[in-house]
C-alpha cells in the first residue's frame, strides 16, 4: 500500500480510493494546496499559525459540505449527538460557561438597552409558546432553591426588597 493511501486511511478510516472527509475539506479549504509549496519550502517566509479565521471558515465549509450528505434530518440527528457528548465529557457547567461568555459579548455588541430589548422579545416568545403557568412554575422552583441555599429568613429579606 502507498504511503499517501496508508496515511488517508489512517485519518479517515476508510479504505481504497474513496474520497474521506478530510480530503474533500482540505480540497474546499485551498484547492490549490497540492501545487504550493509547503510553508517551511518557501525561500524567506517564516511559518505562521493558523488564525481563528481559517479554523472558521474550515468548520463552516466542512459542516455545510457534511449537512449536503446527510440532509437536514441527519445533520440535525449529529449535532444532538455532539452536544450530547460535549456534555458528557464537559458537563452541564461548560455550557452555562460558554452561555455567559456569549451574552456578555452580545451585551458588548448591542449595549444594555439593546440587551434589555432582547429579554423583553424572549419573555415574550417564552410567554407565547410556555404559557403564564411556566413563569409561576419557574418563580416557585427559584425560590425554593433560595430557601434551600440561604434559608427562609434570606428568602422573606428578598420579597420586602423587591415589593
Amino acid at each position: 500500500m502507498a504511503k499517501r493511501e496508508k496515511k488517508r486511511e489512517e485519518e479517515t478510516g476508510r479504505r481504497g480510493e474513496e474520497e474521506g472527509i478530510l480530503d474533500k475539506l482540505k480540497k474546499l479549504v485551498t484547492p490549490e494546496a497540492e501545487e504550493k509549496p509547503k510553508m517551511e519550502e518557501r525561500a524567506g517566509e517564516e511559518k505562521k499559525p493558523y488564525t481563528y479565521e481559517f479554523y472558521h471558515d474550515i468548520g463552516k465549509k466542512g459542516g455545510e459540505e457534511r449537512k449536503k450528505e446527510l440532509g437536514p434530518e441527519g445533520y440535525r440527528e449529529l449535532g444532538h449527538k455532539g452536544g450530547e457528548a460535549t456534555k458528557e465529557t464537559h458537563g452541564h457547567e461548560f455550557y452555562q460557561k460558554i452561555g455567559k461568555k456569549g451574552g456578555e459579548e452580545r451585551k458588548k455588541e448591542i449595549g444594555t438597552e439593546g440587551y434589555k430589548e432582547l429579554g423583553h422579545k424572549g419573555g415574550e416568545a417564552t410567554r407565547e409558546t410556555h404559557g403564564h403557568e411556566f413563569y409561576q412554575e419557574i418563580g416557585k422552583a427559584g425560590g425554593e432553591k433560595t430557601k434551600k441555599k440561604h434559608g427562609s429568613e434570606s428568602l422573606e429579606e428578598h420579597r420586602k426588597e423587591h415589593r
